[in-house]
């Protein structure tokens, strides 16, 4: 916390973050109906079955990643280095030290059983990671609906055509703030070289450019999935049309057909 405090940073309660106590806020509106139908229509020769469904299921995020980022970060851990390439810990603040100085240990010789000391602060260096959970975080959200259409064509031979489909969305996703500048952006807008010294790891950055280094937000996501498929059978043959879409991502479309040797008394599209 004082090699925090002494470049610029600083730790706050929840109440001055604004933040409830938990971190993040309690979410009443997650609603999860299972709604189900099946109809059967006219008589005789004209008779015909339909069969529907819907729900809405809730799964909890991956939060190992924030988790760990908490116990990697101040003030419950630091990474203390000992670096002759690293300017920001050189003794003189220029880049390759190595390659300009004798070393002081040599691996077998002299090394002590650790050069590194978790006492001395100057170990430290600027650029402290910061992992935060969005208040508003949610659990990621699945749609499923289904229809199908039976109806009996002759004897012992049934047609049914059927059409599921699912959508996910509120996945949860990063969100990287305060990144370095990468060397090629920083050289063609600058027109100066890299910063060297115990800045090093925070001047290219757009935040403070003191004490902060990569601040991670976990969030959910506006990205979502889609896919859907209509799949029809009749005399144990299987006809399968599918389409997958995904929110800036990727889309892919296929469709396939199968003549199982055993008919099977109920065939179903999976997601």
């Amino acid at each position: 916390m004082s090699a925090l405090r002494s470049f610029g940073g600083n730790l706050i309660s929840y109440q001055d973050a604004g933040a409830p106590q938990k971190l993040v806020y309690r979410n009443w509106k997650q609603f999860g109906p299972r709604l189900g139908f099946a109809y059967q229509a006219l008589d005789g020769k004209k008779a015909f079955v339909v069969r529907g469904g819907y729900r809405i299921s809730y799964y909890p995020q991956k939060l190992q990643d924030w988790v760990g980022s908490q116990s990697g970060s101040v003030p419950v851990g630091a990474s203390f280095s000992n670096s002759v390439t690293n300017t920001a810990l050189s003794p003189d603040g220029l880049p390759n030290y190595g390659l300009r100085s004798v070393p002081q240990y040599i691996a077998g010789v002299n090394t002590p059983d650790s050069i590194i000391n978790t006492t001395d602060t100057r170990l430290l260096a600027r650029g402290f990671n910061v992992g935060l959970l969005d208040p508003h975080h949610t659990d990621g959200r699945v749609q499923d609906w289904n229809l199908t259409f039976e109806k009996e064509i002759m004897s012992n031979t049934v047609m049914r055509v059927g059409y599921i489909g699912n959508y996910g969305d509120k996945q949860q996703q990063e969100v990287h703030y305060n990144d370095a500048t990468p060397d090629y952006i920083w050289y063609a807008t600058t027109k100066t070289p890299l910063p060297t010294g115990p800045f090093a790891n925070v001047a290219t950055r757009p935040y403070d450019q003191q004490a902060y280094g990569n601040i991670t937000l976990y969030a959910p996501t506006g990205y979502g999935w889609f896919q859907r498929c209509c799949r029809s059978s009749w005399s144990g043959v299987s006809i399968r049309a599918s389409d997958f879409r995904s929110s800036g991502i990727t889309g892919t479309r296929s469709w396939s057909t199968a003549t199982p040797t055993i008919p099977r008394a109920s065939m179903r599209c999976r997601a």
